[in-house]
């Protein structure tokens, strides 16, 4: 069996240009983030009065520090790592706009991957 010494050096020169591709790819940008270690927290913000959707309420989880707003739906959607539960805070931060709604902390507790739940605030 004769071993053609031309297509060796270039399937070998090939894979290290690859390898080497990879590894300056690597060290410029990291890691790609793993998106399996993350939740979907999704909801819907309420007046406990009315049952309407409350928008400008500013819904929090402390790990890792991310916030979002509620829109005109009152929906609102963040992606915090997975873990056991979710300490969720609300707080109105536009009065002017709809009312004075009561800032609210609850703890959710895990159920998969994707969660949706809704709340309701008491209005000041």
């Amino acid at each position: 069996m004769k071993i053609d010494r031309r297509k060796l050096k270039r399937r070998v020169f090939g894979f290290l240009s690859f390898s080497t591709a990879l590894f300056v790819f690597q060290a410029c940008y990291g890691m790609p983030q793993d998106f399996n270690d993350m939740v979907s927290l999704n909801g819907k913000v309420v007046s406990a009065r009315t049952a309407e959707p409350v928008a400008g309420i500013k819904v929090s989880v402390p790990y890792p520090d991310q916030y979002t707003v509620t829109g005109s739906d009152g929906e609102f959607f963040l992606s915090p790592d997975i873990g056991s539960e979710y300490r969720v805070s609300f707080e109105d931060t536009d009065p002017e706009t709809d009312g004075f709604f009561a800032s609210k902390d609850t703890v959710i507790a895990s159920g998969g991957r994707n969660l949706y739940f809704e709340i309701s605030l008491e209005e000041k």
